[in-house]
């Protein structure tokens, strides 16, 4: 599925406590456009499995990153621009190592990545982004796996 980045944008950033795509009238898909009422009854059948599900933070998450999160996208106003301002902020302010030195202090290993050490492996990357996300409230999950071309 084909989402233009534009249309995606203007559909994840409801007001706070406004429901996904109640106020845009339609959106481009693989080139086929969806009119409102669709789009509200597919992501209000969706909403509550995203909140639980891609929106929730740990509880051992620091008052410190969320403080970050808010540092690093302060200024931007719209979830994509957060989300890229996430991205550039880890790749230009820590260095990649599969080496990752022992997480001795017992607190959230995230914690560690982005406050310590500042050296991680994909995962420590994968998951900062996806926490700091969620911090500011955009909906973010970790994938990792490989695709095999038969």
């Amino acid at each position: 599925m084909l989402l233009h980045l534009q249309e995606l944008n203007k559909f994840f950033t409801p007001a706070k406590g406004e429901n996904y795509a109640k106020k845009y009238l339609s959106i481009n898909i693989n080139n086929k456009s969806y009119k409102q009422n669709y789009i509200e009854e597919l992501l209000d059948n969706r909403s509550e499995y995203i909140a639980d599900n891609y929106m929730s933070v740990p509880n051992v998450v620091s008052d410190e990153m969320y403080s970050l999160a808010e540092d690093i996208t302060d200024g931007k106003n719209t979830d994509y621009y957060k989300a890229r301002a996430i991205e550039s902020f880890l790749k230009n302010s820590y260095e990649y190592d599969k080496v990752v030195p022992e997480n001795k202090s017992g607190d959230c290993y995230i914690d560690t990545f982005l406050f310590e050490t500042k050296k991680g492996s994909c995962m420590h990357f994968a998951s900062a982004a996806a926490i700091l996300a969620r911090c500011i409230g955009i909906p973010s999950r970790v994938v990792t796996g490989f695709a095999v071309n038969y």
